[in-house]
């Protein structure tokens, strides 16, 4: 499974695409927000979504309206973690709402969204009781 990574600031982009590879994560990164739905259409594998929330042309509470509709049509919910430098508790509010599985402020505390991302993308363990 891969991570689908959004964010239109390309230093921003390319320091988180950089951080969850050398972990050993497979990211898609996405530095244009309009092409978040190419994305989460043509790259099955996504698993899990990494989104700023404050971006030109397609915000991250769109994001998460459009992470839902594609969980929904598959069957399966697809996690988004949300991640921002100017978000407010409103925001957070809003955001988990509408089914973020975190919030985070930047600057990020990496280690904590690097253990959530995991657990997200983690294959299900069929053995598992429900």
């Amino acid at each position: 499974m891969k991570l689908l990574l959004i964010d239109d600031d390309a230093a921003t982009l390319d320091v988180m695409t950089g951080a969850f590879e050398r972990r050993g994560i497979a990211v898609v990164p996405c530095g244009d927000p309009r092409e978040v739905d190419r994305a989460l259409q043509t790259e099955t594998s996504v698993g899990a979504v990494v989104t700023d929330l404050r971006m030109p042309g397609l915000d991250g509470f769109e994001v998460l309206r459009r992470a839902d509709d594609l969980g929904r049509a598959r069957g399966a919910a697809l996690p988004v973690f949300v991640v921002t430098g100017h978000g407010t508790v409103e925001d957070e509010q809003r955001a988990m709402a509408l089914g973020a599985r975190l919030f985070l402020r930047k600057p990020l505390d990496l280690p904590v969204l690097m253990g959530h991302v995991r657990a997200a993308l983690r294959p299900a363990d069929p053995d598992a009781a429900p």
